[in-house]
């Protein structure tokens, strides 16, 4: 029980420091909520482009997939050896 509780404390000191620890312009987000010349910056930027923003789903989601298909193609092939049945 106490080294249960002592792991649930050290994880929760080391969240907690870098939570607090680090300004929010570190962690690469900005505000979720953009006005003026920075709205208009990222309107103008390609959607593929774009930084990660929160609660941005529909745009989160293009990038992702986007990215995602870059990425060298797996082969998904199943191996012959696979494939038989035992019997």
């Amino acid at each position: 029980m106490k080294g249960k509780l002592l792991v649930f404390i050290l994880v929760l000191g080391v969240w907690t420091v870098g939570w607090l620890g680090f300004p929010q312009q570190t962690r690469g987000q900005g505000p979720i909520i953009a006005t003026g010349e920075q709205r208009r910056q990222i309107a103008a930027t390609p959607i593929l482009e774009r930084p990660n923003r929160p609660l941005h789903v529909y745009g989160n989601t293009v990038r992702r997939r986007y990215h995602r298909r870059l990425q060298a193609p797996r082969n998904r092939a199943v191996p012959r050896a696979l494939a038989t049945r035992a019997p």
